[in-house]
């Protein structure tokens, strides 16, 4: 027997205790992306074996989809981090301030990129079914 379902199923089980936990204490109300990003993560990690199974020449492009939701909810978290480290320094920071730390955060994005390209990536071709 393969460990991959073991650790799937625990990984699903340690999800939904941190969602079960976030509902019972209210905190989607102070940090409603991560909130959203733990209820997607619950779902992707039930949803993605079976669609793998079920769609198996597919998989590919499926899996390309959910990890751009993935990475576009990831990166709606870090702007909701940065909000919530600033709060304490204002009482109540204007909502134009909002955008201009998504921009701070997609800048920083950007200036890390060059650095978290693995060698050889560029050479692998994805074939799309």
């Amino acid at each position: 027997m393969s460990i991959y379902p073991v650790l799937l199923t625990t990984g699903v089980i340690l999800e939904a205790l941190v969602l079960a936990l976030l509902s019972w204490r209210r905190e989607y109300r102070r940090l409603p992306m991560f909130y959203i990003y733990i209820v997607w993560a619950v779902v992707s990690d039930c949803s993605m074996p079976v669609l793998h199974w079920r769609f198996p020449n597919a998989y590919v492009g499926i899996f390309l989809v959910e990890t751009s939701l993935d990475s576009l909810l990831q990166y709606g978290i870090l702007v909701e981090l940065a909000w919530s480290v600033l709060r304490p320094f204002h009482a109540l920071p204007p909502r134009r301030v909002l955008p201009a730390i998504a921009l701070g955060v997609l800048a920083v994005g950007v200036l890390a990129w060059p650095f978290s390209v693995m060698p050889g990536m560029a050479r692998l071709a994805w074939a799309l079914c």
